[in-house]
């Protein structure tokens, strides 16, 4: 796979946080390059700040949709459970609690 000699392979993939990374860019098996991917995922590792992180990713999505270098066959699910008073999980880049815990606060009311 890795030589890059099929039309198409079945390939487990996980990811967490940044989870493009894992399927995406000039070193994995599926040899799917784009400026643009590359320099959103470079992007995206520079920055700690979490509304441009979201940003990085809603465009990133958009290009990895249109191009669809991978078809996944299901979804990967994680599911996390918090209080309907736990504030800071609404994005879907930053969902699990365990990877955002200094992100999260108590709504009070």
């Amino acid at each position: 796979m890795r030589a890059g000699e099929f039309e198409a392979a079945i390939h487990w993939t996980g990811s967490g946080p940044g989870g493009h990374s894992g399927f995406l860019g000039e070193a994995w098996a599926t040899g799917y390059e784009r400026k643009g991917v590359t320099d959103l995922l470079y992007a995206a590792g520079l920055t700690v700040n979490l509304d441009e992180l979201d940003a990085i990713y809603d465009e990133l999505d958009q290009i990895v949709r249109s191009d669809l270098p991978v078809t996944f066959l299901f979804p990967e699910l994680k599911v996390s459970v918090a209080h309907r008073r736990i504030r800071g999980l609404e994005s879907p880049s930053r969902a699990n609690p365990l990877f955002y815990m200094e992100d999260l606060w108590i709504d009070e009311n």
